[in-house]
């Protein structure tokens, strides 16, 4: 039974996001983790730092 859950929620996912994996962002991280720590969003601000050039090809 989750198993199954896991797999449909999958699918609906994969079927709205397909088209934009490795095109655009598919997670809002910021939307995420809003309302956590300072310290926890410094940590996400690094993350993102890194992570947003490399997916933007820079």
């Amino acid at each position: 039974m989750l198993r199954d859950m896991g797999h449909e929620t999958a699918s609906r996912w994969l079927g709205r996001n397909f088209a934009d994996i490795d095109a655009r962002s598919t997670v809002d991280l910021r939307e995420m983790f809003e309302g956590i720590g300072a310290q926890s969003q410094s940590l996400i601000q690094n993350y993102l730092s890194i992570i947003n050039p490399l997916r933007d090809g820079v």
